[in-house]
């Protein structure tokens, strides 16, 4: 099979898949797992495709991807009814003799905010500044 040939069948997987490994490219294509990384390195020299660790990424899979995050203050803003609900909700499961880790975060602070009763005899592990200041304000054992 010619080059140019691979490199389309290669690029038609891509397009359907979004991304392949060298071995599902080798079985699929009939070929040595060598040649599939020869050709992947071409593509990706070309443009036309992302070599990764293992196998290929299709181009258009990367501008799809939004890195974008926005920052605690924005976050902090965005769905707070839904947040209290669920820290309501998740604070009601919790019972005297639990050990409960609260990851930081917008959402979780809710949940710490809700605290109250028997749950506050629980014992809380958190990497959240904030969420260990408001347990140890209401008199819980909080690492």
């Amino acid at each position: 099979m010619i080059a140019e040939t691979r490199h389309q069948m290669i690029l038609d997987i891509l397009h359907k898949q979004r991304s392949a490994s060298v071995q599902e490219l080798a079985e699929q294509l009939h070929i040595s797992e060598s040649t599939i990384r020869r050709d992947l390195i071409v593509l990706d020299r070309q443009g036309k495709l992302t070599k990764v660790y293992g196998g290929a990424v299709a181009m258009n899979m990367e501008s799809s991807y939004d890195s974008y995050e926005p920052d605690m203050d924005t976050k902090e803003g965005l769905y707070v009814e839904e947040k209290k609900r669920m820290g309501q909700y998740a604070a009601s499961l919790i019972r005297a003799d639990d050990f409960v880790y609260i990851d930081a975060g917008t959402s979780t602070i809710h949940l710490v905010n809700a605290i109250d009763g028997d749950a506050k005899k629980a014992v809380y592990v958190t990497n959240g500044l904030l969420h260990t200041r408001i347990l140890a304000r209401k008199g819980c054992i909080v690492y």
